[in-house]
């Protein structure tokens, strides 16, 4: 059998290291004061990217076991630095072969929202007083926004109901699910989106409540539909 070395590691652990150290030097750059003793704007930095260079040692090792007429194969892949040689006992032979390698890469900062003003979005609905035909047809109007003020036109966003929380917030009882007249919408040149959801008058007049997630791209919404 081969004898593991104390000097090999996963090429996972070197990245993951590179970036909780990209991680914490950027968090400490951000911990400098906006002004200083006098009030004046103190100067921030933000880490745009990092690129890096490893010299990594690749080791193949297949390790063959003759037991009598039966002959067992074994075979390792160690990256890093391999310092102690495999033991071969009776029977037993061991072939290595070392690849030297230089991976390149880089680190990007990636900027929330792509550098553009954050996306919000707005939800109102419109419950009728009564039910027809045996069900509630709630009118759901979305429209969204950036924090610039601007109206965000032709973007679609998916209604969906969030079964799970829907069940936690009934007490662990799960009403009649609703139908929606359409699982997305698309917004117009005024931001807004209209749909209609049916609700079954037998569990809405019943003041359970349904959960909705608004999803726009990666922004998202949680939306509570009830009839009071």
């Amino acid at each position: 059998m081969s004898t593991s070395t104390n000097n090999s590691f996963a090429l996972q652990e070197i990245l993951l290291g590179i970036s909780d150290s990209l991680n914490e030097a950027q968090e400490a750059l951000r911990d400098v004061a906006p002004y200083d003793a006098y009030g004046r704007p103190n100067t921030t930095y933000q880490l745009p990217y990092l690129d890096f260079d490893l010299k990594v040692t690749s080791e193949f090792e297949t390790q063959t076991t003759t037991t009598g007429a039966s002959e067992n194969k074994r075979q390792a892949v160690r990256f890093g630095a391999v310092r102690q040689p495999a033991a071969n006992g009776p029977g037993s032979n061991t072939s290595k072969t070392e690849v030297l390698s230089t991976i390149s890469g880089r680190f990007i900062a990636a900027v929330p929202n792509e550098g553009l003003p954050q996306t919000i979005i707005q939800a109102k609905t419109e419950v009728p007083n009564k039910a027809v035909d045996g069900r509630y047809a709630v009118g759901l109007t979305i429209e969204l926004s950036n924090a610039a003020g601007e109206r965000i036109a032709d973007a679609v966003v998916e209604i969906n109901l969030d079964e799970v929380a829907t069940e936690k917030l009934n007490a662990g009882t799960m009403p009649d699910l609703p139908t929606q007249a359409a699982g997305e919408v698309r917004t117009d040149a005024n931001g807004q989106a209209q749909t209609t959801i049916y609700f079954p008058a037998s569990d809405f007049d019943k003041d359970n409540y349904f959960i909705f997630t608004l999803n726009m791209g990666t922004v998202a919404k949680r939306l509570s539909i009830s009839k009071n």
